[in-house]
């Protein structure tokens, strides 16, 4: 990376007359130092929050909003906040917050908006693909997606006539962009982007993703950078097809292809994450001071139809928010359709299947009794009941189990069991611990530590690494499975199912903090 480059410097002289921008304030700063800190903690995150009266009321305001807070009452104070949102969530919220008014509110454009809009749906679409896929660092995706696009967004605030330079010659020359960008800048947008990241001290495994992810030319991915490379790119490129047709000469379909062959999701799977993301994203834009006319994509006639089906879908969801508010409530996900007449409907293989319901008043109880018995050094089996028992009962789950490897790790089986109909599952985990390629799901988290998220345990997809007819033998539809390890050495995973739905965005977010809770009650009883 060289980034010594006059544009770059150019930039960076005019964020020095501009003095500090809030992205890159002080605060912002040390609460991204907070996030890589392993000891930190929520109360440390709190404290360094309040001190940003503008930040402090903003995440209020999305910690109350319809889609966090699922009647859990009036949240006043920070510290809950984080309890409720997750501590990666509210590093990430405070970061998208902080670009939105660095970049907009000073000096608005509408092409700043459209920039901004398109980090901040595209980064909502890149968790969503990232929980859908079992990624391990759900947050980071978020972030790395969140950022991919700065160099464009820089140089179209700072030095707007050569962006729309670029933007002119991309139209009238048949040359690569990467050849006109060096034409103009000296350098690419990518590059410029990561210099300011790394000026701006963003770690390293965010900067590394900052650079286009080219599916016809690039290797498929391999490791979390290079996999979070290609969602960020892929992710920013869908989103940005969405607003404006020719932002790629790749049809929507390659793009989505890209995907599919890159993190490895059916095409359905990516285009229900594209819906359900962009639902929240609306449903929150005016809280990051977004207008939500601003997230609604081009739906005119283009030539590439798959583009203008997804766009007009959006299109019509959107137009109908105000409806009953009816894009919140139909609960729209990639078991919807619209029709020719632009009628959604709803379809489903289990006419019994209900939605799950959050419950947060109990969420919170549970959560403070665990943080209660961590700090009073009780023993990791209390600690891992009241988990399994939280899990359950307030997260909206049928069942929860905490599995453990036996001591020779040979096989795996469960040891603690919350919730209906939990003899299925004990008999089924009961089994051989296998750390080859080819191994069951259950033993591949074991070994990485992940988590993994299913949405239909019945596909066929899954058969191979869902030994001994999983469905049959246990009933579980959906589930949700993340490892339990200390240090490099695994220990056991937690699972929680749903038998007759699938596992929604509420119940993951809750399944994690439990999750992060237990780690943590871990790490303390090993120090």
């Amino acid at each position: 990376m060289d980034c010594s480059a006059p544009i770059i410097q150019e930039i960076e002289n005019k964020i020095s007359e501009l003095g500090d921008l809030p992205l890159f304030s002080a605060t912002i700063n040390r609460i991204q130092k907070i996030g890589s800190d392993p000891d930190s903690s929520a109360s440390i995150l709190s404290t360094e929050i309040t001190k940003d009266l503008g930040l402090t009321t903003t995440l209020l305001r999305l910690a109350n909003s319809s889609y966090y807070s699922r009647g859990s009452g009036k949240i006043s104070v920070v510290s809950r906040s984080i309890v409720l949102l997750g501590f990666n969530t509210i590093i990430n919220q405070s970061l998208t917050m902080k670009l939105i008014d660095s970049f907009q509110h000073e000096h608005p454009s509408n092409q700043i908006s459209r920039l901004l809009v398109t980090a901040y749906q595209s980064a909502s679409l890149a968790r969503d693909i990232a929980i859908r896929t079992g990624l391990r660092n759900v947050e980071e995706a978020y972030t790395c997606t969140l950022l991919h696009s700065v160099g464009n967004i820089a140089v179209s605030y700072f030095l707007p006539e050569k962006y729309q330079q670029l933007q002119d010659q991309l139209k009238q020359s048949e040359l690569p962009r990467s050849q006109i960008e060096q034409e103009i800048f000296g350098t690419s947008i990518d590059q410029i982007g990561q210099c300011l990241a790394k000026s701006w001290e963003f770690p390293d495994t965010i900067i590394r993703t900052m650079e286009h992810f080219d599916i016809k030319n690039d290797d498929k991915p391999r490791g979390a950078i290079q996999i979070n490379r290609a969602l960020s790119s892929l992710s920013s490129d869908l989103v940005a097809k969405l607003h404006n047709p020719d932002s790629s000469p790749l049809s929507f379909s390659d793009i989505v292809t890209g995907l599919t062959d890159t993190i490895g999701l059916d095409h359905k799977i990516i285009e229900g994450c594209l819906v359900d993301s962009y639902r929240s994203s609306t449903e929150l834009a005016s809280i990051y001071g977004l207008k939500a006319e601003t997230l609604i994509p081009d739906d005119s006639p283009s030539d590439d139809s798959i583009r203008d089906r997804i766009a007009s879908r959006l299109a019509y969801l959107s137009s109908n928010k105000k409806n009953d508010n009816q894009l919140g409530e139909d609960n729209i996900s990639d078991s919807t359709h619209v029709d020719e007449q632009g009628i959604a409907k709803k379809e489903t293989n289990n006419p019994a299947s209900t939605e799950p319901v959050i419950k947060m008043d109990i969420l919170f109880q549970y959560i403070q009794e665990i943080t209660a018995l961590t700090s009073s050094n009780s023993s990791l089996n209390l600690i891992f009941a009241k988990t399994i028992e939280g899990i359950q009962r307030s997260a909206g789950f049928d069942r929860a189990i905490l599995c453990l490897l036996n001591p020779d790790h040979t096989a795996y089986s469960a040891r603690l069991v919350y919730g209906d109909d939990t003899d299925k599952l004990k008999d089924y985990f009961s089994l051989p611990f296998d750390n080859t390629v080819n191994s069951d799901i259950f033993s591949m988290v074991l070994v990485e530590g992940n988590e993994m998220v299913i949405s239909d345990s019945r596909e066929k997809t899954w058969h191979k690494v869902l030994k001994n007819n999983f469905y049959k033998s246990t009933g579980g539809q959906s589930f949700i499975v993340s490892g339990l390890r200390l240090g490099a050495k695994p220990l056991g995973f937690f699972y929680a199912d749903n038998i007759n739905s699938s596992t929604s965005t509420d119940q993951h977010r809750c399944f994690s903090q439990f999750i992060t809770q237990a780690r943590l009650a871990l790490k303390m009883n090993a120090s």
